[in-house]
């Protein structure tokens, strides 16, 4: 084998080196590779109660905070798992704390129990999403 043959070999694994190195970096391959990164916000979904008669409250408490510190919550879904959703208005806070949501349930007629997945999506600035969710039986009389 020559010198140059040689220096060919090493300048290609230097370079494919290189390349790995620098596309491992990237945050974009990482996701590929091993799926996304934890960038969206920590979000606590609580329901109390999350067994109900029909027609009775149920208090949901929406709580996030952004986990990098220079990220702003910008907006939260909350999706009641019945077709009802409640949206929050726009906002740029760093963190929300027990955000107080009322909602009544409704069964069909004929049906004596169901059970709800409701469920909080939160996006910061970035468009980077925090969710969480809770399950609610609701039932004819006591369920």
């Amino acid at each position: 084998m020559t010198s140059r043959s040689i220096g060919r070999i090493v300048g290609g694994v230097l370079i494919t080196g290189g390349l790995l190195v620098g596309l491992l970096g990237c945050t974009r391959l990482q996701e590929l590779l091993i799926g996304p990164g934890e960038r969206g916000p920590v979000v606590t979904l609580e329901a109390v109660p999350i067994s109900v008669s029909a027609g009775e409250p149920v208090t949901f408490y929406v709580s996030a905070r952004v986990r990098e510190g220079r990220r702003k919550i910008e907006i939260f879904f909350l999706t009641f798992g019945d077709g009802e959703e409640y949206k929050s208005e726009r906002m740029a806070v760093q963190s929300i704390d027990r955000w107080k949501i009322v909602h009544v349930y409704t069964l069909p007629d004929g049906v004596n129990m169901m059970t709800f997945e409701a469920q909080l999506h939160v996006y910061d600035d970035a468009h980077n999403r925090g969710h969480d969710s809770v399950w609610i039986t609701v039932g004819r009389g006591h369920p």
